[in-house]
């Protein structure tokens, strides 16, 4: 009858930790689609900068030498 007894104490403990990696796997879940809506954004900002013709390739050395910073 032990035997039956350690097979049922392993069940409750078998089901309460596929309970608590449930709930681990909806938190993961969670932080994944927010962070594929922010590459989404971000995909879709990089989209329309390309429409509008992307910014300048020397913008920051541009930006720098208006910002006083001495010409190399």
């Amino acid at each position: 009858m032990s035997g039956f007894k350690d097979m049922l104490l392993d069940v409750l403990k078998l089901t309460d930790e596929v309970k608590r990696m449930n709930k681990d796997i909806e938190r993961v879940e969670s932080v994944m689609l927010d962070v594929d809506r922010r590459v989404v954004r971000l995909e879709t900002i990089v989209d329309i900068a390309k429409a509008q013709g992307g910014p300048n390739h020397s913008f920051r050395r541009n930006n720098l030498y208006t910002e006083g910073v001495n010409r190399p």
